[in-house]
């Protein structure tokens, strides 16, 4: 190999990263971290909380940083903010001021904890391990604790209960005492769950389930072709569902189909609901823009692949590359 062919090919190996930003010229700014970024940004305000091999505060417009929080590991915790305050789990539950990126108080266990905290009510939720634990806001003191199976999935709160899942299991505790109000087994493996609007919804395996909140029993059930576990999305007195290459909506009150629509291509993740709108993400790392009332896909654009999140026509996205990024969405494309 000559010398000059060497050198043509390290420009080319150097320039093809550098280049991944002339790929999406809708990129209004980027941030470059020092590890890959495994979570979606978290928009509060004029500010961006994203943990990476630190936890980041970035002004939204500009993607500068305001602060930076340094902890023993990298973070695999989303972020939590509420009443002014930002809660995230890296090892130990922290509580810094979203403000100034002061730590106010951290609560450790014996287990290594890093799922996403809820936060209601001045109090925080969170499990490590086989227990859940209830803590006080604003100094993080235990007010209970229970035990739990062990859970892939963040604790979800809705009017005054504490829903956990482990495997086909859905437990409901009391958010303040921890005790069990009820349980439901669907003896199945793994299921996903969402709470909105007074309900409780689980997908399993291609159904989809309608659950009282306060007492288990299921108000409706409907069955899609999807033969996974799918993503829920809740907005507007509507059910999102997603699964293989299919879109549902479904109507929150009577589990009634509003429509489907065929993406020709596998979905992929989370969809948000924003306004009208819903985006779901196709695996060929494209955000694909559906009307949430009609079914109709209006758009679709490419997207730097990672963990997202759209606020205000902007999309928001944590990459394995080490970047945080904010893209312009067209209203209409």
């Amino acid at each position: 190999m000559n010398l000059r062919f060497r050198f043509s090919a390290y420009l080319i190996l150097v320039l093809i990263p550098a280049c991944g930003f002339y790929a999406y010229p809708n990129i209004l700014w980027e941030f470059k971290t020092e590890y890959p970024i495994k979570t979606a940004p978290v928009v509060s305000g004029q500010n961006i909380f994203i943990g990476s091999d630190r936890f980041y505060c970035l002004d939204r417009k500009t993607g500068k940083p305001i602060w930076e929080f340094e902890t023993f590991g990298t973070i695999t915790s989303s972020a939590t903010v509420a009443n002014g305050c930002v809660y995230f789990q890296c090892g130990g539950l922290y509580c810094l001021d979203a403000a100034t990126g002061k730590m106010l108080w951290e609560f450790w266990t014996e287990d290594w904890a890093n799922r996403k905290p809820a936060v209601a009510d001045g109090l925080v939720y969170t499990i490590v391990g086989q227990k859940v634990y209830c803590l006080q806001a604003t100094d993080g003191k235990k007010v209970w604790q229970a035990d739990v199976p062990d859970s892939r999935y963040s604790p979800a709160i809705l009017n005054g209960y504490v829903y956990i899942v482990c495997y086909g299991e859905i437990s409901c505790l009391s958010s303040q005492s921890g005790n069990i109000v009820w349980k439901h087994n669907f003896e199945t493996a793994w299921l996903r769950l969402t709470v909105a609007e007074n309900k409780v919804y689980a997908s399993i395996q291609g159904q989809i389930h309608c659950i009282n909140y306060n007492n288990g029993k299921i108000i409706w059930r409907q069955d899609t072709e999807s033969s996974g576990i799918s993503r829920l999305t809740i907005g507007e007195n509507r059910v999102f569902i997603q699964g293989d290459q299919w879109v549902y909506c479904f109507s929150a009150a009577s589990g009634k189909l509003e429509w489907k629509i065929d993406m020709g291509k596998k979905v992929i993740g989370h969809s948000v609901i924003s306004g009208s709108k819903l985006y779901v993400r196709s695996f060929d790392n494209k955000i694909n823009c559906v009307d949430s009332k009609t079914g109709t896909k209006l758009w679709d654009i490419d997207t730097p692949r990672g963990a997202w999140t759209i606020e205000d026509e902007h999309l928001y996205v944590g990459s394995a590359d080490y970047n945080v990024y904010c893209l312009r969405i067209p209203e209409n494309k």
